[in-house]
């Protein structure tokens, strides 16, 4: 048996655990997201060195590997199959309602497209990496890596991974075991490479091993770091923050492989950079369930994050609800064990679909993995100043083929959102395994497979402007090569990543590394290198001449533009909203001061500016608003004067101005003034541009003073109404305050009443205000009286009370000036203490019947005042009760169909004390498969627990089943039985080997309530059997065979889908 036809089997018997797995996975806790977690490992690296420089190292040529375990390295999570091998939602309209289904009109420039390194190790799937730096370019793959000068000529390479790492000692020696990194970290100038080491693969301990450049020179030497894993670090991805290099990896127990959660790391950058042998990692552990899975961490292009950002890791999740989830990392690299790792931000998408069955792939029936379930490397990071973005990608179906989802998430200050998100599927093309990439400008590039049953996997590229409409790629889709060939590997594997990196020297081009093939073979894949760009966006300048002038003078408005395609259309608009232009110098008259706006359209780019002309008015005055001044006061007046050198005050009466050029000026009204009642004042603006002057004028107004009286204490009974009687003369209203929380009836009348509030109440007096209001500007005049008050009765018995039956309910009652308390119930039951705030009452049969009982207390007042009742009621939950039913007695070879029956149950669950198996062991009618120790035993109990919906605790019921020695087994002690396919999704076969010649079977198929779906009677041929049944009318789930002969029978459980 080879190693394909072995892992089909294993993936089968698999298969037959998902309904389990689904079961246990929905009952993951979600809270368990929100959680904090700490530092799994703190580890030191356990190797370094400073190698020589790259170009001096010996070089280990490109070699064939046995990766064979490679395949699968996406590892079982619960050790169940891949997550793609599990049930998801089908596609619906709604997850591609949004999608892009047409194509940009506009073509970015092609700049380079050469090829990268081949299969020089004949392994399966390439790991496409690169990047670029100043001035050189760097693939890896499996096993291999080259540099190139960025015209495209190659200066080192391609060699075998193993010789950057060539003379490090250590257990790592000679590896070269894949899925490797390759970063430039722009902000340091420095060049990161990275792979695992798995030399006692599957058994730990497993390496990662990191180096990073001395200089910005790849051929130069490399500080060379290992660091160990517990368990296996698979699928790697690299990160650059400004504190720290930044890890994640799928994490697979050491030795059993199984998926151990989504692993993910700081390593100490500051010292790494310097070549630190000390430099230590961090490591978080995440659930090992399916939420989060395959994390991805930012990697910073350009500007650094804010000093104080975290380092941001991300995941998708295919669900109910689709999401997009965002956890921080925050290092203490003084004090290790207090560093955290946490979710930041739950986001919901447009709703997606994961289900993608495979890749089509012209001229072989072969399909390719699409890699769904995951974030596709990278996630890239970048700082505006006045916001942050992040854009990543996925794969998802649309309209039944694939298509990628790209995201611009945003943080403008307050967090993060989804600024945009767009489906790229402008046709029926498959396109997948992408890599999206924002540059400075805020242009976004897109690179990817792309496939067909018509096409061979081909390298293509889009993108879009940053102001172009969003959720849109405008430009047209180009080819960076064209596939040649198909893979006709059984493995299925392509990418697993691809790259999308920004030139650090030249922003507006982006460069992209993709696989693809020449022609049609199992797996003679080759990559390609490609540069392009979506040009500089155009810019504009506008500029006045003059840009101050008088009002009504011309000015001369001229415009400047570069970028676009040197075609443009102009556009001139103004603020205020009087001028419009379509000449790209016009002439302007603004009579004020006008800002006017610039749009250039060249081509889908378009580009604004804006200038100001200022415009000196003629000289206004405004003086206040005629005023009223109290008699013998001095009264401030105010003149607003604008574009004047000096003002001047005058009077047409008998008063005075301290300073009439003060634009505040102080004016005391003279003896005629006051006998007349008013008095005209005038202010005069002379222009401080030799335009003519402006005056304005006011009337002031002599008034007389008010007063007000209160009147004396008034005594009232708790929240009873107290009558005022205030007197008010040369007024103009008046109005009432108090210094509590009383209210008044009308406060604005002098006999008003006047009602205490609560605080009032408990002080027991309240002083209230009278005040009458001068006619301005005269000052208002108060006066004051006391309401003395006694006290009402208040009583609040508390909140409704929630209890279990037998339980007793615990009243806490509060109240304020009261005498004495009782308690009254409206049921059966007995309080211990009636005369109590807080007694204890016991419900009666009755109270517990009726499931409530209302329980009433009774305050008596202080004095005069009046008594107070108030009540709750105590709702009483029922017990739960379980019965397993009676203890049975079956054959030891036979299952045993049991039902059970609950009340007052929320859940209910079977369980056995032995090690057979439950249909359904959530259903009250199930069946019971007997496992080998039970009916060693003898005997087994199976139990039935019933949990409260109402938090009142849990009971369980047990019954016996006891196995006795039936007769006759001879006929299938040597017989093998096969189900084939299983899981089916409806016809399957029956094929029994090793049987008596012309023996009568009897076959039948239950559900997993016991009910019989299919029946009948046939005759064995020789020593075997064969027959085939059909469940295509059944719903999907689990069922069960029985097959015998006689008093024998043998049973099979079978997986409908």
């Amino acid at each position: 048996m080879n190693k394909r036809e072995r892992t089909q089997i294993t993936q089968v018997m698999r298969k037959n655990f998902i309904s389990v797995i689904l079961m246990m996975a929905l009952a993951l806790p979600m809270m368990a997201q929100q959680e904090v977690i700490k530092p799994s490992e703190i580890s030191k690296a356990v190797g370094f060195d400073v190698s020589p420089p790259l170009r001096d190292i010996p070089v280990i040529p490109s070699g064939k590997r046995d990766r064979s375990w490679k395949e699968g390295v996406i590892k079982n999570k619960l050790d169940t199959p891949d997550m793609r091998d599990l049930p998801l939602p089908e596609a619906t309209p709604e997850d591609y309602r949004n999608a892009q289904t047409t194509m940009g009109e506009r073509d970015g420039e092609l700049l380079q497209s050469f090829n990268g390194v081949g299969n020089l190790s004949y392994v399966l799937p390439p790991d496409t990496q690169g990047d670029v730096g100043p001035n050189h370019y760097m693939q890896m793959v499996n096993s291999s890596f080259a540099i190139w000068n960025k015209s495209g000529s190659i200066v080192y390479g391609p060699v075998d991974i193993k010789t950057l790492w060539n003379g490090f000692p250590g257990p790592w020696s000679g590896t070269n075991d894949g899925d490797p990194v390759v970063l430039y970290d722009e902000q340091a100038d420095r060049w990161i490479a990275s792979q695992f080491a798995l030399p006692n693969y599957p058994n730990g301990p497993f390496y990662e091993m990191i180096a990073v450049s001395q200089t910005g020179d790849p051929t130069g030497s490399w500080y060379r770091y290992a660091f160990t894993f517990t368990n296996m670090p698979d699928y790697p991805k690299l990160g650059v923050w400004h504190d720290g290099y930044y890890l994640s990896v799928n994490s697979f127990t050491s030795g059993s492989l199984n998926y151990n959660g989504t692993g993910v790391a700081a390593l100490d950058r500051a010292k790494m950079l310097v070549g630190d042998p000390t430099a230590s990692m961090i490591f978080f552990t995440t659930s090992s369930g399916s939420d989060p899975y395959s994390f991805l961490p930012a990697d910073c292009d350009g500007e650094p994050a804010p000093a104080d950002s975290p380092a941001l890791f991300g995941y998708i999740r295919d669900g109910n609800p689709d999401r997009l989830v965002l956890y921080k990392l925050i290092p203490d690299w003084t004090t290790p064990s207090n560093a955290t790792f946490s979710q930041l931000v739950n986001l919901s998408p447009q709703t997606f679909s994961s289900n993608i069955s495979g890749i089509p792939q012209k001229g072989t029936t072969v399909k390719l993995d699409e890699l769904s379930n995951r974030m596709m490397y990278r996630l890239q990071y970048r700082n505006f100043g006045s916001y942050q973005t992040l854009v990543t990608n996925h794969t998802v179906n649309v309209s039944g083929h694939a298509g990628i989802r790209w995201y611009e998430l945003r943080n403008t200050g307050s967090g993060w959102q989804i600024y945009q998100q767009g489906t790229y599927s402008p046709d029926d093309t498959y396109r997948w395994m992408g890599s999206v990439a924002m540059n400075s400008y805020g242009d976004i590039a897109l690179g990817y497979s792309a496939s067909s049953s018509l096409l061979f996997p081909t390298i293509r590229f889009t993108g879009r402007h940053a102001s172009d409409p969003l959720g849109e790629m405008t430009f047209a889709e180009q080819d960076i090569v064209a596939g040649g060939g198909s893979q006709t590997s059984s493995w299925e594997r392509w990418g697993d990543y691809s790259m999308m990196s920004v030139d650090p020297s030249a922003d507006s081009v982006f460069w992209y590394t993709q696989e693809y093939y020449t022609s049609t073979s199992e797996m003679n894949w080759k990559t390609r290198i490609g540069s392009f760009t979506f040009g500089v966006p155009m810019s504009a300048t506008a500029t006045a001449s003059p840009n101050e002038v008088c009002a009504g003078e011309p000015v001369q408005l001229n415009s400047e533009v570069s970028g676009g395609s040197g075609s443009y259309t102009y556009s001139w608009t103004s603020v205020p909203p009087s001028f419009t232009s379509d000449l790209p110098n016009p002439i302007v008259n603004p009579s004020v001061t006008t800002r006017y706006d610039l749009t250039v359209t060249s081509g889908g780019s378009t580009a604004n500016a804006t200038v100001t002309v200022t415009v000196n008015p003629s000289p206004t005055i405004a003086v206040s608003n005629d005023m009223n001044a109290c008699q013998g006061s001095v009264v401030r007046v105010v003149a607003n004067a604008t574009d004047n050198s000096s003002l001047l005050w005058t009077t047409q009466g008998d008063g005075t101005f301290l300073d009439p050029t003060d634009s505040r000026a102080d004016y005391t009204p003279g003896p005629q003034d006051i006998l007349a009642g008013s008095v005209t004042l005038t202010a005069t603006a002379l222009s401080a541009f030799g335009c003519p002057q402006d005056e304005d004028s006011m009337v002031l107004s002599i008034i007389p003073y008010p007063v007000a009286e209160a009147g004396t204490t008034v005594e009232t009974c708790g929240n009873e109404p107290a009558q005022l009687s205030g007197v008010a003369t040369g007024s103009s209203s008046v109005l009432w305050t108090t210094a509590g929380d009383g209210i008044f009836n009308n406060n604005t009348i002098p006999n008003a009443t006047y009602t205490p509030g609560p605080a009032d109440l408990l002080a027991g007096s309240i002083n209230l205000t009278f005040t009458a209001y001068g006619n301005a500007p005269c000052a208002d005049t108060s006066d004051y009286m006391t309401v003395s008050i006694v006290s009402s009765a208040t009583m609040e018995a508390g909140p409704d009370i929630t209890i279990c039956a037998g339980e007793p309910a615990l009243p806490v009652a509060a109240g304020t000036s009261y005498s004495t308390i009782m308690w009254t119930s409206s049921g059966d039951g007995v309080f211990s203490n009636a005369s109590s705030l807080s007694p204890s009452y016991s419900p009666g049969s009755g109270d517990i019947s009726a499931g409530y009982v209302t329980l009433s207390i009774s305050a008596s007042g202080i004095g005069s005042c009046p008594g107070v009742t108030d009540q709750l009621q105590v709702n009483i939950n029922p017990l739960p009760m379980a019965s397993a039913g009676n203890d049975t007695t079956i054959c030891k070879t036979s299952s045993i169909i049991i039902k059970g029956n609950v009340t007052n149950a929320g859940s209910y669950l079977w369980s056995t004390s032995g090690n057979g198996t439950f249909l359904d062991a959530t259903s009250l009618v199930t069946t019971y498969l007997p496992g080998t120790q039970d009916t060693i035993n003898g005997s087994v109990i199976l139990s039935l627990t019933a949990t409260s919906p109402f938090d009142c605790g849990e009971i369980a019921d047990p019954k016996e089943i006891l196995f006795a020695a039936c007769l006759g087994m001879e006929s299938f002690e040597n017989a093998s039985i096969k189900i084939l396919p299983n899981p089916t999704t409806g016809k399957f076969s029956v094929e029994i080997d090793g049987l008596p010649d012309n023996l009568v079977l009897s076959l039948s198929v239950s559900d997993a309530r016991g009910n019989q779906v299919v029946s009948g009677q046939y005759r064995s041929n020789g020593s075997e059997f064969k027959t085939i049944l059909d469940l295509s009318s059944r719903k999907k789930g689990i069922y069960l065979l029985r097959v015998s002969a006689g008093s024998e029978m043998t049973t099979a459980k079978i997986i409908l889908r």
